[in-house]
Parts: C-alpha cells; sequence; structure tokens
C-alpha cells in the first residue's frame, strides 16, 4: 500500500511537470533563444541516457556516443540529398546501421576492461572521424547543407523552432522511460551485476558479453536518433561539429553530475549544466569558449569530494532529512 501511495505521489509531480513543459512554448513565443536552450537540454538529456545505459549501468566507460550521433545524422542527410527519402526513412535507418556497427564494434572491443574499451572507443570515433573529413561524397571537411524543402511533418522541417521544442522533448520523454523500464527489470538488474563485479556475475549463469552488447547496441540507437532529428533542426552537419570527442565528454559529465546509475541523474544533470553553459557562453561572448567545461569540471569535483552519487543522491538525503523533521 506505502509503495502505491509513493508511485501515486511521484506520479502525480511528474504529470505536473509534464503539464508545464508543454505549456512552456507559449511563454516563450518571442524568446527563440531560451527555446533554443531548452531544445539543447532535451537533446543532452537523451544522449546523457543512452551513456548512462552502457556506462552507469553496464559499467562500459564509452567516448563512443558523438560517432553514433554523427552516423543518425549523416545517413539520414545523405538519403535526403541523394534520394530525396524523408527524413523517417533516414532515421530508422540511422539507427539501425548505428545498432549493427555497435554490433560489430562491441563484440570485438567489449571483452576489454576499464580504460582499455574508454581508448578503443575514442580511437574507433577519431577513425570515423578522420574518413568523414577526407571523404568528399559525404562533403569532407566542409560538410552538408540540408536542401531546403516546404516546412512540413514529411521533411521534418519547420520555420518556428516549436515543432522541434515538442519533438526533442519527445524523445527525451521516450529514452527516460526506456532507461526507467531497464532499470526496473531483470536485464537491468543484470547490467547493474556486470557493473559491479563481472566475474561473479559470470559464475551466477549471466551472459555478460551478450548484456554489454545489448546495451551497447541500444546506447548507439538512442544516439543515432537524436543524430538525425538535430540534423533537421540545425540544417547543416560537419565533422568537427558532430564527431566532437567533446560531445561524448559532456555527456559523461551530465551523468556524473546529475547521479550515475540512476534514471534521474541525466536529468538533473542536462537541466542544471547545459543552461550553465549557454549562460557562460553569452556572458563571455567567443572569450568565454571553454569555459563551460572549467565550470562542469569543478562543479563535478566538488561532487565527487562530497556526494560521489551526485545531486541526485543529494535531493534524495535531503528528502529523507525534511521527512524526519516533520515526523519528529
Amino acid at each position: 500500500m506505502k509503495n502505491r501511495m509513493d508511485f501515486f505521489k511521484k506520479g502525480k509531480w511528474l504529470f505536473l511537470i509534464l503539464i508545464a513543459l508543454l505549456l512552456l512554448p507559449n511563454f516563450l513565443k518571442d524568446e527563440p533563444y531560451v527555446l533554443h536552450v531548452c531544445i539543447m537540454v532535451f537533446v543532452y538529456l537523451s544522449l546523457a541516457q543512452a551513456w548512462n545505459l552502457i556506462g552507469g549501468y553496464a559499467g562500459q566507460i564509452s567516448f563512443a556516443n558523438h560517432a553514433f550521433f554523427a552516423i543518425g545524422a549523416y545517413t539520414s542527410t545523405m538519403l535526403l540529398i541523394y534520394l530525396n527519402l524523408t527524413p523517417w526513412i533516414g532515421l530508422f535507418a540511422g539507427i539501425a546501421i548505428a545498432m549493427c556497427i555497435a554490433y560489430l564494434l562491441g563484440s570485438q572491443l567489449l571483452h576489454l576492461k576499464g580504460h582499455y574499451f574508454a581508448v578503443a572507443t575514442i580511437a574507433f570515433a577519431e577513425i570515423l572521424k578522420l574518413i568523414f573529413l577526407n571523404w568528399r561524397g559525404v562533403g569532407a571537411a566542409y560538410g552538408l547543407s540540408l536542401p531546403l524543402k516546404m516546412p512540413s511533418f514529411y521533411y521534418l522541417m519547420w520555420s518556428s523552432k516549436l515543432p522541434y521544442y515538442y519533438i526533442f522533448l519527445l524523445v527525451a520523454i521516450i529514452s527516460t522511460i526506456l532507461i526507467y523500464t531497464i532499470d526496473r527489470s531483470k536485464v537491468g538488474m543484470y547490467f547493474m551485476s556486470i557493473k559491479q563485479d563481472e566475474d561473479g556475475a559470470e559464475h551466477k549463469g549471466i551472459d555478460t558479453s551478450y548484456y554489454k552488447l545489448l546495451a551497447f547496441m541500444i546506447s548507439a540507437g538512442i544516439c543515432a536518433l537524436v543524430g538525425t532529428l538535430y540534423a533537421q533542426y540545425i540544417l547543416y552537419i560537419c565533422p568537427r561539429s558532430c564527431i566532437d570527442i567533446m560531445m561524448s565528454t559532456k555527456c559523461i559529465l551530465i551523468v556524473l553530475f546529475g547521479g550515475l546509475g540512476t534514471v534521474a541523474g541525466p536529468v538533473l544533470g542536462a537541466c542544471i549544466l547545459i543552461p550553465l553553459g549557454e549562460y557562460t557562453r553569452i556572458k563571455l561572448g567567443g572569450g568565454g569558449q571553454g569555459w563551460d567545461y572549467i565550470i562542469y569540471g569543478l562543479l563535478i569535483l566538488v561532487i565527487i569530494l562530497y556526494q560521489p552519487k551526485g545531486v541526485y543522491n543529494i535531493l534524495r538525503r535531503y528528502k529523507k532529512n525534511v521527512q524526519k523533521m516533520f515526523r519528529s
């Protein structure tokens, strides 16, 4: 009965937050930049959830998020430019290609442990970046500009940021629900077992290779999904912006700051760090480049020193202390 009441309370608050997010654009019609910041929060929230699955739950430190993001972006863009196919087809094609590459890559690399796997994923992403920088078919270093189409749902192009706001909000909600479902499932328990003690998990009969590969493929699919939609949003992609290791680094920082291996951690991290980074760039202009990462690093250093489990655990402890205070 108590669990049902707790679930009802959480559900009520989540419903109110959702209503607020749905109504928020009505108050931002004259603030396109604020709407853009909200969109970037949803983008990095989804990417952080993708990394949280492989890094926070399965315990495999990957720096390949941006590579799969670029695969999704380039796949849909090339299909649109060369075959005039709707980005909806490109979206599913990008997800399929990213997951297939994740399968081929993961089956060879996931036997590596710790920093060896991390370095291998960095090498994969840098090789991919070099290929795209020199591949004339995808614009090489100049990148690709998406052809302008009539604003429509078919081409995922609009003259306003509002539709993109709702699309990225939907993707953020779906990715969070997916992680929540996995967190509450037997698969999530297997992921956590692998993270805590991979050898012990194997002795208990868990197919660690299969579940690590599964987490890697799902993570890659989410990144490709976000990459496709992001390309439609900015209408321009190039290797230096899409295949940037700082994108994966930012995702990791968001998860560490919010709470590693928790559903709410990436949500809290993205909602705090992304607006903070944008605010820093506004105040410092071109001279503020890189300062957002310095601020991120300082905040995470403080969190690691005083509360290694992130902001989410701080809020949980605060909630418990408040409840004890009212009970007494």
